[in-house]
């Protein structure tokens, strides 16, 4: 799967904007319904995602998340679960390889399709969050009781 994204730093309470186009010799192609975009911290797996959108099966498009709040870098991954693939896949030559893949007792298995990587900066003067956010929270953390 190709991914990519129209800006690779962003500020927080911006936007993230990607785009995507699948592989139609993907041998799970007509099972892509279910795969979705996560959005999580550069470094953890897809399944620690943040926020998330299915692509409801769209060969070719784009989708746009909210830019995280909190500075780092990120990553967003076209993800797949497997198990969620063999439990809607006919019986027959392809479901028989698949069980080979990964622990069929597993409930999910996700399995990284493509992954495109971005920073989120603070907010700045030059580009401010939109009003009503609450930077603060995140750009000075305080423990509140």
């Amino acid at each position: 799967m190709e991914l990519s994204i129209a800006e690779d730093v962003v500020h927080a309470a911006g936007v993230v904007t990607i785009r995507w186009e699948v592989n139609p010799e993907d041998p799970y192609h007509h099972l892509r319904h279910w795969d979705f975009l996560a959005l999580h911290r550069a470094g953890t797996a897809p399944g620690e995602y943040q926020a998330s959108l299915y692509m409801l099966g769209i060969e070719c498009g784009e989708m746009t998340f909210c830019a995280p709040l909190v500075e780092g870098s990120y990553t967003i991954t076209a993800v797949r679960d497997l198990a969620l693939v063999l439990r809607n896949l006919e019986d027959g030559s392809k479901k028989q390889e698949l069980q080979t893949q990964f622990d069929t007792k597993l409930r999910v298995c996700f399995s990284a399709l493509g992954s495109v990587h971005f920073q989120a900066m603070p907010a700045t003067p030059e580009n401010p969050a939109p009003k009503g956010i609450a930077l603060d929270l995140y750009n000075n953390p305080q423990t509140v009781n």
